[in-house]
Parts: structure tokens; sequence; C-alpha cells
């Protein structure tokens, strides 16, 4: 779970600079989220006693994996977007009345 927090905190700090609606720069970013939290795994693993079996192999998935990630985040933009239309209330529309207006009645 640490280096998919690592990750989500990185992107969570720059949300400023990403472009949300552009579907090249979300595979940039879900292919760079993948790739940073496999290696933060990797990493996390390495430093333990534990002997994962590395090699060019490895190499090869993590390629992969990181292609996968990175193809698959556009989608998942587009059904966060859906969801966030469906479960959220609908701004009113404008009237035509002005909120300062004053009703004058009688003669």
């Amino acid at each position: 779970m640490l280096p998919l927090f690592l990750v989500g905190l990185l992107i969570h700090r720059s949300r400023e600079y990403i472009l949300r609606d552009q579907a090249f720069a979300q595979f940039i970013l879900g292919t760079a989220a993948t790739a940073g939290a496999s290696l933060l795994t990797l990493l996390m693993v390495i430093n333990t006693n534990a002997q994962p079996l590395v090699g060019w192999f490895s190499l090869w998935q993590w390629f992969v994996l990181s292609l996968v990630g990175g193809g698959v985040t556009p989608l998942w933009f587009r059904f966060f977007d859906w969801v966030k239309e469906t479960l959220n209330y609908r701004p009113l529309g404008e009237t035509s009345f002005r909120a300062d207006r004053e009703i004058k009645r009688g003669r």
C-alpha cells in the first residue's frame, strides 16, 4: 500500500498541472504511475530479507504492465467522470429575474 500511497500523493500534489481532458496525457500519467508503483514495490521487497526473482523477463513484465496500466487509465478517467455526472446535483439554470429586483404592487 505504501507505493500506491506515494504515487497517489505525488499525483495529488501536482493535480493542477494534469491535463484531464487529453487521452495522451492520461496515458502517460497512467504509464508513469504504474511503472513507479511497481518499482517502489520492488525496492521495498529488495530491502527486506526476501530474494525476489528478478531477471530480464521481469523487465519485460514491468514494461508490459506499465503499458497496460497506461492504456486502461483513460478508461478510468471516463468512468469516474460518468460517476461524477450521475451522482452529483445538476446546477440550476439561470432565471430571467434578478435577485435584487423589487416588485411594486398596487397603484
